[in-house]
């Protein structure tokens, strides 16, 4: 048995008596080298695997895990983490194995519920929305696959309110603004919240009034 490269020099005797010699050279050949992650990570909707690198022959194991078993560039057929193999040979180099485990990150779904408010804006992951109903976006979760958000978004309507003004004379703070709310209304004029239903004792004056519903809607 020869356990190194290098010559090697045979001497054997024959049936008659008389030696023979010859010599042996042995050779080392190169490993055919298989460049494969310990670990590579991908999402269910990309499971391409590729090796690189020019190989005479290639395998992958198990037998039928991949769609092609003999491709260095193919694909997963179902997605699941696994341990793979791969045994390649380069012309006239020495057949090499190597191993990879393949961690399949799944794609997420989910749903979003979402309230606007007549003529305003909802803004969602980089998008403004106007109008209600459904809206599906493709966002990336935290392992950097696909994250499908079903959005639905509900219209909700502006505030109804009655006001009653009484004007107010030029030199006298007699001017009045009234009104009558409906359930879970407030009002607010120049930034302030009213306690009241009544606001008495205006001068002339611009007033801005804003009445604010149960869902923060305005008028």
């Amino acid at each position: 048995t020869v356990g190194d490269p290098g010559i090697y020099w045979l001497k054997v005797e024959d049936g008659c008596g008389f030696e023979q010699t010859d010599t042996l050279v042995v050779i080392q050949l190169p490993n055919s080298t298989i460049n494969l992650a310990d670990t590579l990570i991908t999402c269910e909707n990309n499971l391409s695997v590729t090796v690189e690198g020019v190989f005479n022959s290639f395998y992958w194991y198990p037998p039928g895990v991949m769609n092609c078993d003999t491709c260095q560039q193919t694909t997963l057929k179902n997605a699941q983490s696994q341990m793979l193999y791969v045994v390649a040979q380069k012309n006239g180099d020495c057949i090499s194995t190597d191993s990879v485990f393949l961690k399949v990150n799944k794609n997420s779904r989910s749903t979003q519920l979402a309230d606007l408010c007549q003529g305003d804006t909802l803004y969602f992951a980089s998008e403004k929305f106007i109008q209600g109903g459904h809206q599906s976006l493709t966002l990336q979760n935290l392992q950097g696959c696909d994250s499908i958000v079903d959005l639905i978004i509900s219209i909700l309507p502006k505030p109804n309110a009655n006001f009653e003004v009484t004007a107010s004379c030029q030199t006298l703070a007699s001017g009045k603004i009234s009104w009558f709310p409906l359930p879970n209304q407030q009002l607010w004029m120049n930034g302030q919240l009213s306690a009241s239903t009544t606001i008495d004792n205006l001068p002339p004056d611009n007033y801005r009034i804003k009445i604010l519903d149960i869902n923060g809607c305005q008028l």
